[in-house]
């Protein structure tokens, strides 16, 4: 399996991702560059895309319908399908 994560929270599980082969974009704006950067992933080989932009939530919903053997695991949102869920963490306080 191939990982792909927006962002810089890798942290949040090293075990678990310290086997998987994975990539990461940061930077990547909201709109069709999220849909580019995530289809780009997508065709090298992601099987699970971590998007953690609210504003990436929406686009990675749409490219879920179209690639029903990609994971995607969005942080804090509020979409579901059937490749795709969310994930929340502890709030800092």
């Amino acid at each position: 399996m191939k990982a792909v994560c927006f962002g810089k929270y890798w942290r949040m599980s090293p075990l678990v991702f310290s086997l998987v082969p994975r990539s990461q974009a940061e930077n990547v704006p909201e709109g069709p560059d999220a849909t580019r950067v995530m289809q780009t992933m997508i065709d090298e080989g992601a099987e699970l895309i971590i998007p953690t932009s609210f504003g990436h939530m929406e686009p990675a919903f749409e490219l879920a319908k179209t690639n029903p053997d990609v994971i995607f695991e969005h942080a804090g949102g509020y979409l579901v399908g059937d490749n795709f869920a969310n994930f929340f963490g502890k709030p800092p306080e």
